[in-house]
């Protein structure tokens, strides 16, 4: 299946035959997973020539669910600072990128720690954007109770959430929903394979 979705996808990236419209985001997603660092910045290249806002999406998408942790702060980096991405559709590669791998999502978290300042001087203006850039890039991790309370500590020391609170406390609740299916569940989950 990996091996298909590469070919097919470059075949369609060196002007071949198109991929269907509703399978694009699945081959993207294979092919991304079969030769990360290749078709990530053919994806890239994808998403800089078509205009087409629905195909941009799914490229956003695809890009953020890389797991290299290089590749990650590379696309993190051209989501928020390369100004290739509209800020109204920031959250569209930060909301996988903050929840691709285990490890991703923690560097996430310490970036948004690391950058605060810097974030909120660039998008802090815009109440919408900045609540997803906060909350989209503090959400993941599998200690919900505990990454909360890092949050909501973070943010009480540099005086409130501003705009953010609302989409902040939002993924504060999902942490902590998430930790309790687990902790009902986990067992039973066990079971299965995957």
């Amino acid at each position: 299946t990996l091996a298909k979705a590469a070919e097919m996808f470059e075949e369609y990236y060196n002007g071949g035959d198109a991929i269907d419209a509703d399978l694009r985001r699945v081959v993207y997603k294979f092919a991304l997973q079969a030769d990360e660092a290749g078709v990530m910045r053919k994806l890239m290249d994808l998403y800089a020539k078509t205009t087409f806002p629905e195909e941009q999406r799914n490229l956003m998408i695809t890009l953020g669910e890389v797991k290299d942790p290089r590749l990650h702060a590379e696309v993190r980096d051209w989501a928020l600072w390369s100004g290739a991405v509209r800020l109204q559709d920031i959250a569209y590669p930060l909301s996988t990128l903050g929840s691709s791998s285990q490890e991703n999502s923690e560097s996430a978290w310490r970036y948004f720690q690391d950058n605060h300042d810097r974030l909120k001087e660039r998008f802090g203006g815009e109440p919408r954007i900045w609540g997803s850039i906060a909350a989209l890039l503090s959400r993941g991790g599998s200690n919900g109770s505990k990454r909360v309370s890092e949050i909501r500590a973070f943010f009480e020391a540099r005086g409130g959430y501003g705009s953010a609170k609302r989409r902040v406390e939002q993924s504060c609740e999902a942490l902590l929903l998430k930790e309790a299916r687990i902790s009902r569940d986990g067992a039973v989950l066990k079971t299965f394979k995957f």
